[in-house]
């Protein structure tokens, strides 16, 4: 009769923790998978100073490390939202999460609507913009 073989693994979060603690992943919305270099670069030339690592997850999928935490709250607020025609969607990844199972097929956008009649300026209407 065969024994189960169990393994307790250590765990160091700590060290992990304070390494990791200024990622974020980031989601490209795109029919296609884009080229790696070319995303890497497109982030790179846009936060030079404040980006210390970028690594591929999967797809269209990447952790971007900043160096401090200024860096990692504003990047979000930048200007940053498209690389290569696609959105990018960020997310603050945590050290506890699995990076599939974080949502990034939605993302917060603002839009703004020309030349809509006063009288079509309604909760409806702005939702019925949301949904599509």
């Amino acid at each position: 009769m065969e024994k189960d073989l169990v393994i307790s693994l250590e765990s160091d979060k700590e060290r992990l923790g304070r390494d990791t603690e200024f990622w974020l992943v980031g989601k490209l919305i795109a029919d296609i998978i884009l080229n790696r270099r070319r995303v890497i670069g497109v982030i790179q030339s846009i936060w030079k100073r404040e980006v210390k690592a970028i690594k591929k997850v999967e797809a269209n999928t990447y952790m971007i490390s900043f160096k401090d935490k200024r860096s990692i709250e504003e990047a979000p607020k930048s200007s940053l939202w498209s690389i290569m025609g696609s959105c990018l969607n960020l997310k603050r990844w945590r050290i506890d999460q699995v990076i599939q199972e974080i949502n990034l097929s939605k993302m917060a956008i603002w839009i703004q609507v020309h030349k809509l009649p006063l009288e079509m300026m309604t909760k409806k209407n702005a939702e019925k913009i949301e949904e599509s």
